[in-house]
């Protein structure tokens, strides 16, 4: 019975099933399982099949090809006998894993979301895409395409360890910078947009712009401003001194050059106390001004009654 049996098993993995050009067989040499053999010149797909009771494939596998060319492996389910058309996830020739795309560029290429506790991306081959998070039809050909994806490099001092980068047709269209800075320690983080200009950054200095800011409102609290602000005995310069300290430096007492500005740049906090300080010295000297005017206008005044009564 055992030798029956046996030889039905041969039979069955040693027959030959000519619809389609498909066979199924198990030469000799074959290292164990089942060898499928597609003898079919023009475009083709086979799969394996679950199903319930003849229904729809619960769960599939298969390849797709042309000739002696693999298109791609895949996985699917739920469709009859199209899983192959849009699979669940496929697998290259060059060794690219898609899930949600039937054209991965990258080892793995997932165009859907990502839940995991951690995400560990090795730096094996740098200055190359390393997943990619979500991805993009419009575009998708050109180049690396069209996907939100993560990329590492090679490092030196203050360059790019990692990036989050948006493509677009296979430009880049905007990013955000990982730098590894001096040493261990130093890292700062860079927002690119446009064609990857950085425009602004985030380091020990806080942050730092490369553009124009533009708001509804800006909001400065800061400490300290009491030692900027016009003191009860600060000493009101004559307007002649003022004068010869502009002929000899070319600005205002207390206010930077223009050679300094532009070397050091300006401490929006600072210099706001300081141009209210001059608002205040503006306005003393207007009032100086007007009590002389007064004084001058009753002298005047008096000189005008004398003449009338002499």
């Amino acid at each position: 019975m055992k030798k029956v049996l046996y030889l039905i098993i041969v039979i069955m993995f040693s027959i030959n099933i000519c619809g389609q050009n498909f066979t199924v067989t198990n030469p000799n040499g074959y290292p164990g399982g089942i060898n499928i053999d597609v003898n079919y010149l023009g475009a083709w797909a086979r799969e394996f099949n679950f199903t319930h009771d003849k229904g729809p494939q619960i769960f599939s596998f298969g390849a797709l090809g042309k000739g002696d060319q693999l298109t791609y492996g895949f996985i699917g389910g739920g469709m009859m006998n199209l899983n192959y058309s849009a699979p669940w996830m496929v697998f290259l020739p060059s060794g690219n894993i898609g899930i949600g795309t039937k054209s991965p560029q990258a080892k793995l290429d997932v165009n859907g979301d990502i839940k995991a506790k951690s995400i560990d991306v090795a730096e094996t081959s740098p200055n190359l895409l390393k997943s990619v998070l979500a991805r993009l039809s419009e575009g998708n050909t050109v180049g690396e395409g069209t996907y939100l994806g993560v990329k590492a490099y090679n490092t030196a001092a203050n360059t790019k360890s990692f990036s989050l980068e948006h493509m677009f047709y296979g430009e880049l269209n905007s990013s955000i910078n990982f730098f590894r800075g001096n040493s261990r320690t130093g890292g700062f983080i860079t927002i690119s947009v446009n064609n990857g200009t950085d425009l602004c950054k985030l380091s020990d200095k806080l942050f730092e712009v490369n553009g124009t800011i533009r708001s509804n409102e800006v909001k400065i609290e800061a400490t300290g401003w009491s030692d900027f602000v016009f003191d009860e005995c600060y000493r009101l310069p004559s307007l002649s001194e003022v004068e010869a300290h502009i002929k000899e430096n070319k600005h205002l007492p207390d206010i930077p050059s223009e050679k300094e500005v532009l070397k050091d740049g300006i401490n929006v906090v600072e210099m706001q106390a300081k141009l209210l300080q001059k608002i205040e010295e503006l306005t003393l000297y207007v009032i100086e001004q007007d009590k002389k005017i007064e004084n001058q206008n009753k002298e005047i005044k008096e000189l005008k009654e004398r003449v009338k009564e002499n």
